[in-house]
This record gives structure tokens, sequence and C-alpha cells, in this order.
């Protein structure tokens, strides 16, 4: 095998192991992206959130609790959008 033979296949490894290096980075993207991704979900709880804290500024219900009635809140609109889509 030649000298040249051999760069090739050097250039060739490289460009494999550069492409799985991508694909590995991509995928790493993409699921970071999708699980910090903001969900219709987190944006109706986000404004339940802000109508209860409005309504009681110094936050009485506690942190968990007011982000655990948002979510339920926020629940309680996907469930009837679901039912507006039957």
């Amino acid at each position: 095998m030649s000298e040249i033979d051999i760069l090739k296949a050097v250039i060739e490894d490289l460009k494999s192991d550069n492409l799985i290096l991508k694909q590995t980075l991509l995928q790493a993207q993409k699921e970071y992206s999708d699980r910090d991704a903001m969900t219709l979900r987190d944006h109706f709880a986000g404004v339940a959130m802000q109508g209860l804290l409005s309504a009681d500024p110094e936050n009485r219900w506690g942190d968990e609790d007011c982000a655990k009635f948002a979510y339920q809140q926020a629940d309680a609109m996907l469930k009837e959008r679901r039912k507006s889509d039957e």
C-alpha cells in the first residue's frame, strides 16, 4: 500500500468518525431542545401562575402548591380544548 493509499484511508476514517460525531451531536442537540422546549401545557400553567401570583403577590400558597395548582389548571384547559376538537 502506497503512502497515498494510506492517506486516503486515513481521510476516509476521519470522515466516517466525523459523521458519527456529527450525528451524535445532532441527536444530543435534538434531545436537549425537545426536553427544554416549552409546551402548550407549560404556557397554560405559566399564565395560570401569573394570575394566581397577581391575585396573591405574597404567594401564601407556597411555591410548590402554586405550581401544582397552575399545572392542574393547565391540564383542565387542555382537557376542554380536546373536547372542542371532537
